[in-house]
């Protein structure tokens, strides 16, 4: 085929004579689409069959502002400009960019690319900073199983990473790397922050508490005889021996130690204890409960270990791995627990309390359901020494309560319920019905 540009003058000459207006303007207007679609390939613009492809390189860290969450920034450009965006499945690795690839006509791909490019624009700066923290203090940063600086790092936005080598920096310290916008970085070095200090707050309450620790009271002394109290029913054994917890400001606090001590736990701070004695204080979870809890050890069988829980009576054995050694400064609150009897009854037949009776006392006093009731003190019974703390005794005097329901309109006396419902008797010739009673009309003006 011959081109135009090879014809001599006078040959382009015959052919504009010969050739009609028309087929000169045709000419033209194919010659300026060319150049339009040279002009178009230079921009980095494909055009084929009226579709324009547009490729944009995007910054890894911009790719996830263009996406939007679960896709809303990328479908609303595509809804508003009528064009097809799409990531290129490559450029995987830190610090590369992304090709974002935008179909469509020309108008809708240069709209598309002018929002895309803007949201680049608009985005902050990602900087990398580097924190040295002391390496005994990053058990607390890191926490169990890397729970909390996970946690850390998706409420600053930010990625963080811990040298996990063994060289150490300037007194003892290990590097901490964050990469974030300067907004993400600030963010995580202050939750970082937080997290140091109080782990040297518990540092030196522990510090204090051992340079205290024989002044620490861990026995709890019952109030006396003189005025009704509010309890909790906390564990049973049966009617004639199980354990109450006052209502009074230690509830609280016992509540909060409780929570404190599930989150040292929980962090994977805390050293297990191999190898327990008995006598040791130690911090135990419950079988069924992910809450962490002061526990005494009672005998040790191999790697099974059994333990009485000083602040509800309740007693459990576990394995030997999740026994850990109790901070010295969780010794500070006093055992919450008390040893109690039922006051004037015993069993039906004199010996022991049936299943049966100790069923219906669990019942009757709402036990581990943090029910308040009311107890009067009415005698005490002693029982030899036990438990250290006990020891300057040789025997410990355990309350004996009558117990009374306030929120029954009747049969409110514990004791009274037994023995009509049959699963128990009294110890005296006569039902004690004019204290019951008393202890009744005391219930109506206290509110549980």
């Amino acid at each position: 085929m011959v081109r135009i540009s090879q014809l001599s003058p006078a040959q382009k000459v015959a052919l504009l004579v010969s050739v009609p207006a028309t087929g000169v303007l045709l000419y033209f207007l194919l010659k300026n689409l060319m150049e339009d679609e040279e002009e178009d390939l230079d921009r980095g613009q494909v055009v084929r069959s009226r579709q324009t492809i547009i490729e944009v390189k995007v910054p890894r860290d911009c790719v996830g502002a263009v996406i939007g969450s679960g896709g809303c920034v990328i479908k609303q450009i595509q809804e508003e400009t009528g064009a097809r965006v799409n990531f290129k499945d490559e450029g995987s690795q830190e610090g590369q960019e992304r090709m974002v690839i935008i179909r469509g006509t020309l108008t809708s791909a240069q709209q598309a690319e002018i929002m895309i490019r803007k949201i680049i624009a608009d985005q902050p700066p990602v900087l990398t900073e580097v924190i040295w923290v002391p390496q005994k203090l990053l058990g607390r940063i890191i926490g169990r199983n890397g729970d909390t600086i996970r946690q850390t790092s998706r409420a600053a936005k930010a990625r963080i990473v811990i040298d996990r080598s063994e060289e150490m920096g300037p007194g003892e310290t290990k590097k901490i790397t964050i990469r974030g916008t300067p907004t993400a970085i600030a963010t995580a070095k202050d939750l970082i922050q937080e997290q140091i200090y109080e782990e040297e707050m518990y540092r030196r309450k522990r510090e204090v508490a051992k340079a205290n620790a024989g002044e620490l009271i861990v026995v709890n002394i019952w109030p006396g005889d003189e005025q009704q109290l509010q309890v909790y029913v906390s564990a049973v054994e049966h009617p004639g021996h199980f354990w109450v917890q006052l209502i009074n400001e230690k509830s609280l606090q016992l509540e909060t130690l409780n929570q404190e001590m599930t989150a040292f736990y929980e962090s994977g701070a805390a050293s297990q204890w191999r190898n327990p004695q008995v006598g040791d204080m130690v911090a135990v979870p419950f079988a069924t409960d992910p809450g962490w809890y002061r526990a005494k050890v009672i005998a040790v069988n191999g790697d099974q270990v059994d333990l009485y829980y000083v602040d509800y009576g309740d007693s459990e054995i576990l394995p030997i791995e999740k026994v850990m050694k109790l901070r010295a400064d969780y010794l500070s609150l006093p055992h919450q627990a008390f040893e109690c009897n039922l006051a004037n009854v015993q069993p039906v037949n004199g010996e022991e309390w049936d299943e049966a009776s100790i069923i219906r006392f669990e019942e009757l006093t709402h036990t581990a359901q943090w029910r308040s009731l009311l107890a009067k003190t009415v005698s005490y019974h002693d029982r030899p020494a036990q438990t250290e703390g006990e020891a300057a005794a040789s025997e410990v005097r355990m309350p004996c309560l009558e117990l009374t329901d306030p929120n029954e309109t009747k049969d409110s006396s514990i004791a009274e319920a037994l023995v009509r419902d049959g699963h128990a008797k009294w110890t005296t010739s006569q039902p004690l019905g004019d204290a019951a009673a008393a202890a009744a009309a005391a219930a109506s003006h206290v509110i549980a």
